[in-house]
């Protein structure tokens, strides 16, 4: 069963209402634009908090490393995983990419950032050569490609926690009250 409706509104009201339709489909980019970003910040905090509260714990790769790590570790980083010195930490940033014809936003550790130097793979000497942190970061997200160090994630687990939190529908929703905001 087919049917039609047609409806005229009077000029003043039809100009209202694009008016209106207008300022809705302008305010769309912005607001998904602000909710990207504001998922991309809460996702540095769950990152952050997931290593500070050890969430995702793993044992040391060995004793050697171990006791390695409680000789030269650095306050928590005697201890803890995925901190040794804080470097790694201080290092998840925000950032913006261009990504095809559009910007997006990045949320880990961007290449090219080296380390305080002073950390041991084997867990042997006193010192070590600055290194990239996203170097060591994949090794442990991803396991050495020697089979020697297994995975130990945390950012593929945050980002899936993430995805499925309250928080994430929270800022989707207030999104999408910011764009029928704009209707009137």
């Amino acid at each position: 069963m087919a049917f039609s409706l047609q409806f005229e509104l009077n000029p003043n009201d039809k100009r209202k209402f694009l008016t209106a339709c207008d300022r809705l489909m302008a305010n769309i980019p912005h607001a998904s634009r602000k909710i990207n970003q504001d998922s991309a910040y809460a996702l540095q905090q769950n990152l952050i908090s997931n290593i500070s509260s050890q969430k995702f714990s793993y044992p040391a790769h060995n004793e050697r490393y171990s006791e390695w790590k409680q000789q030269y570790g650095k306050g928590k980083g005697k201890s803890d995983f995925w901190n040794l010195y804080g470097d790694l930490l201080k290092a998840i940033q925000v950032k913006i990419v261009q990504w095809k014809d559009q910007s997006e936003f990045f949320v880990g550790i961007p290449p090219k950032i080296q380390d305080s130097g002073g950390k041991s793979w084997f867990g042997v000497g006193e010192k070590g050569a600055t290194k990239e942190i996203l170097s060591y970061a994949l090794i442990m997200e991803k396991g050495g490609q020697n089979g020697k160090q297994p995975p130990r994630p945390l950012f593929e687990p945050t980002e899936g926690e993430f995805g499925a939190s309250d928080r994430r529908s929270r800022i989707a929703n207030q999104g999408l009250i910011r764009i029928l905001q704009s209707w009137r």
